[in-house]
C-alpha cells in the first residue's frame, strides 16, 4: 500500500511539473510576441513582408504600422502622378518653343526681305534722283549755249537721254516762270530724230 501510495504520488507531482512548465512556456511565448509588438524586442519569425503590385521589390514592414505604409504608397502614387504632369507638361512647353522657333525663324526670313527690300527701293531711288540731277545740270549747260549748237549736242546723244532733257527743260522753265525750250529745240532736229524721240515718249515704261 506504501509502494503504491508512492508511485501515485511521484506521479501528481511530475504532472504538476509539467503543467507548470508549459505555463511558462505559454507565458514567455505571450510576453515576447507583446514585447515584439510594442518595439522592445524584433523576433525575426514574426517578421511580415508586403508587395505593393506597383513595385517588384519586396518591402519589409517590420515595425512599421500598416496605415503609414498605405499612407506612404498613397504618396508615392501622388508623387508619380505629379512626375507625369510635370512630364506632359515639359512636352507642351517644348512643342509651343518649338513653334516659336519656326514663327521667329519666319519672321527673320520676312523681315530681312523687307530689308531688302527697302534697300532696293532706297538705292532706286538714290539712282534716280542722282539720274535726275545728272541730267538737270547738263539741261542746265544746254540752255546756256545758242540753240543751234544745244541742238547739235542733243542729236549726238541717246533718244531716252533727249527725252530725259526735254523734260528738264520743261521743269527749269517752271521754275524760272518762262517758256520752254524743248519745243524749240525738237523744230530744230533733225525729222527722223524728232520722229524716234516722240515714238519713245509715247511707249510705256514696260515697252521702254
Amino acid at each position: 500500500m506504501k509502494t503504491i501510495r508512492y508511485k501515485n504520488e511521484r506521479s501528481r507531482k511530475l504532472f504538476q511539473v509539467l503543467i507548470l512548465v508549459l505555463l511558462i512556456v505559454i507565458a514567455g511565448m505571450g510576453a515576447l510576441i507583446a514585447f515584439d509588438y510594442l518595439g522592445l524586442i524584433h523576433l525575426n519569425f514574426l517578421k511580415r513582408n508586403y508587395v505593393d503590385p506597383r513595385f517588384t521589390q519586396r518591402v519589409d514592414l517590420t515595425g512599421v504600422d500598416l496605415l503609414d505604409s498605405e499612407r506612404l504608397y498613397k504618396i508615392w502614387g501622388s508623387m508619380d502622378e505629379w512626375e507625369s504632369e510635370l512630364k506632359a507638361e515639359a512636352e507642351n512647353l517644348a512643342l509651343k518653343d518649338k513653334e516659336l522657333e519656326e514663327k521667329m525663324a519666319l519672321l527673320t526670313t520676312e523681315t530681312d526681305a523687307f530689308k531688302k527690300e527697302q534697300e532696293n527701293w532706297t538705292s532706286r531711288q538714290r539712282d534716280s534722283e542722282s539720274r535726275e540731277r545728272k541730267f538737270y545740270d547738263i539741261t542746265v549747260n544746254l540752255l546756256g549755249m545758242p540753240p543751234e549748237t544745244a541742238v547739235k549736242s542733243l542729236e549726238k546723244m541717246a533718244d531716252y537721254d533727249v527725252i530725259e532733257i526735254l523734260k528738264s527743260a520743261d521743269k527749269i522753265a517752271e521754275e524760272r516762270n518762262q517758256g520752254s525750250m524743248s519745243s524749240y529745240w525738237l523744230s530744230l532736229m533733225e525729222p527722223e530724230k524728232v520722229a524716234a524721240i516722240n515714238r519713245k515718249r509715247l511707249q510705256t515704261p514696260s515697252e521702254e
